[in-house]
């Protein structure tokens, strides 16, 4: 990509429609709409007249060529949604926003995402799943099982949720993380300035407030900030391979981290040396890229033939857990 000396344009980019069409279309016609109600629906109409198509082609190249997000387009409306079996809904932690976001940002978000699924599946190694082209969530199962087969059928798994991904990731670190992968200059200007100054208004039943600053630099509810955590994730996953542990796998579904840990007993799966090693991969890489430690839910699970009893808690990273 070569930077342009033209005044108000840093470089000059390659888009084709058919690259943008598919995009759009990508996006469902019943999703809930953006701050300015505008539905996907609207969008294809636009898209269908050579008008329309023209101003949309020529508004994307601008925004990448310039490297910059429209600010209305990092507007949204937060609807309160409660989370599943939670005991207490008196507390503010039982509850998550889903942003709704403009139609047209989100094409955008779309074309800039595929550039970097094209880019050598840059910042996402094997043990990645979901948010990615042709790696379902569901395909983790398969691949944690094969893994506990090649062991003897014998492992331990260790799980991960990474609570807040949405407010666990910062500009800086994000910038960094994409030069260290190889990202071209355009796109990461681009993805820093979809990250600043995003806004929100949150919406409960009928009652709809007014703009405030977001928590954090990614929304729930973007095509794009799922696979930005996930690069992240993936620097945190390279300090654990570092420290080149036998018998251990790993699988990630964007937030949710899974380490299976096999041998012949319960002694050799448990033995401390191995455990300690994976804590120091997993603390480093958590330093790292500044991802809050704190904000971890952690639970842990027997895979094994036969109907022996095991123990069933296991100490991991500095707690208690409950195997099941």
């Amino acid at each position: 990509m070569e930077e342009q000396k033209e005044e108000g344009k840093k470089w000059e980019v390659n888009l084709e429609e058919e690259e943008v069409e598919e995009c759009i279309r990508k996006q469902g016609d019943k999703r809930a709409l953006g701050e300015n109600g505008v539905g996907r629906k609207v969008v294809k109409m636009m898209w269908e007249c050579k008008g329309g198509r023209r101003k949309i082609m020529g508004i994307y190249r601008r925004s990448l060529e310039l490297g910059y997000m429209v600010k209305r387009w990092r507007r949204s409306v937060g609807i309160v949604m409660k989370k599943p079996k939670k005991q207490d809904y008196s507390l503010p932690s039982s509850y998550r926003v889903i942003n709704l976001l403009d139609v047209l940002g989100k094409g955008l978000e779309r074309v800039v995402n595929g550039r970097l699924e094209r880019g050598k599946q840059v910042g996402m190694g094997d043990e990645q799943f979901e948010a990615r082209k042709g790696r379902r969530g569901m395909e983790v199962v398969g691949s944690l099982y094969r893994k506990c087969e090649e062991g003897g059928g014998k492992g331990l798994l260790s799980c991960m949720d990474v609570k807040g991904v949405y407010e666990n990731l910062r500009v800086r670190k994000m910038e960094k993380r994409l030069e260290e992968l190889g990202v071209e200059k355009y796109l990461r200007e681009w993805i820093v300035s979809f990250l600043r100054e995003r806004v929100v208004r949150v919406k409960i039943g009928g009652r709809i407030g007014g703009r405030v600053k977001m928590r954090g630099e990614t929304v729930q509810g973007s095509a794009l900030s799922s696979a930005l955590f996930m690069f992240l994730l993936e620097g945190v996953l390279e300090e654990v391979m570092k420290e080149e542990v036998e018998g251990v796998s790993m699988v990630a579904v964007v937030d949710d981290v899974g380490l299976m840990v096999v041998g012949k007993d319960e002694e050799e799966i448990r033995e401390r040396e191995r455990v300690r090693r994976m804590e120091i991969g997993l603390v480093r890489g958590w330093k790292k890229w500044e991802i809050d430690v704190q904000m971890l839910k952690l639970e842990g699970v027997w895979r094994r033939k036969g109907r022996k009893r095991w123990v069933k808690e296991v100490r991991w990273l500095g707690e208690d857990i409950v195997l099941k």
